[in-house]
């Protein structure tokens, strides 16, 4: 029987094979290397737009080197996938003259003290502030003055201590995020959020919620990777490093699916161009071809102090 001069042996076929997957590795490994080039090069233009005054400047700066923001919080959205995401607690958390909705209804509770918190806020108040507030008119020529003291006593409560008492809040409705955050055994820098949450709970015809910033279910499943207090530390002072791989494990132990390489840097972008549309530099987002990805957050005094013993 003769062999058709067509056909070729199996060791061909394989060998075939063989070149074609490695020609495919070496495409795909072009394309990384492309997409991480863009990455950074869309970065670096945003970058000088900014300082040549054609985007608008963030309230959030890039770090420094070896600094970044102090804290990062997500809370997830009780009726609806995704999370609130706020960053640097106390500078997220502070309230503006613009954020005090009824000045009036809120001057009338605060001087009446008819409630526990009421009452509380009203006793940090100095005998001179009691009296200008006292005095004052809400829609009169000393409102204004009026209205950045109030500012002025809602956000030294932001960021002081001891503002939550179970007798205090017992008769303030409070709503799913806020019970959440009383639950936990230690809040650290996160009691400034807290803190502004209750407030708002106790005055909500008074004060504007500051709705953090709002992110899709696998976008902040992303952030709660890259903010987080593991992977490999290079330095004492930020997070450490999240390779690709262990970022698409933890989205896969999140959704129950498979996730390419290619859609954790989709999500990176999607996380940078989120942040970037709230006024936060994307910068925070740091990339190393080697190490991988981590959000330019502060690592815990205790856990440094522990990197730094071994």
């Amino acid at each position: 029987m003769s062999r058709d001069d067509s056909s070729i042996s199996f060791a061909d076929f394989a060998a075939q094979v063989r070149v074609l997957a490695a020609e495919a590795s070496r495409l795909s490994m072009l394309a990384s290397r492309l997409e991480e080039r863009q990455d950074r090069f869309g970065c670096a233009l945003e970058e000088l737009l900014r300082k040549a005054g054609c985007i608008a400047r963030t309230h959030v700066l890039p770090p420094r080197p070896g600094q970044g923001v102090s804290s990062v919080l997500l809370v997830p959205h009780p009726s609806s996938a995704g999370s609130s995401l706020y960053i640097d607690g106390p500078a997220s958390a502070s309230f503006s003259v613009h954020q005090i909705k009824d000045f009036s209804k809120l001057l009338q509770r605060l001087r009446g003290r008819s409630d526990p918190v009421s009452c509380f806020l009203w006793q940090n108040l100095s005998s001179r502030d009691q009296l200008l507030l006292r005095n004052c008119q809400p829609s009169g020529p000393g409102s204004r003055q009026a209205k950045d003291l109030v500012v002025q006593l809602l956000n030294k409560i932001i960021g002081g201590s001891g503002f939550y008492e179970v007798e205090r809040f017992k008769a303030v409705s409070m709503r799913p995020e806020t019970s959440a955050l009383v639950r936990l055994p230690h809040l650290g820098s996160h009691l400034s959020i807290l803190n502004r949450f209750l407030l708002e709970d106790a005055y909500p015809l008074e004060l504007s919620r500051n709705p953090g910033i709002s992110l899709p279910p696998l976008v902040a499943v992303l952030m709660e990777t890259l903010q987080a207090d593991t992977g490999a530390a290079t330095d004492p002072h930020l997070v450490g490093w999240k390779s690709a791989g262990a970022i698409r494990d933890d989205l896969e132990m999140a959704t129950h699916q498979e996730h390419t390489e290619h859609a954790v840097k989709q999500l990176v972008f999607r996380l940078r161009r989120v942040l970037e549309s709230h006024g936060v530099s994307s910068s925070l987002i740091q990339n190393d071809p080697r190490r991988g990805y981590r959000f330019a957050v502060r690592r815990k005094v205790e856990t440094a102090a522990h990197h730094d013993d071994h």
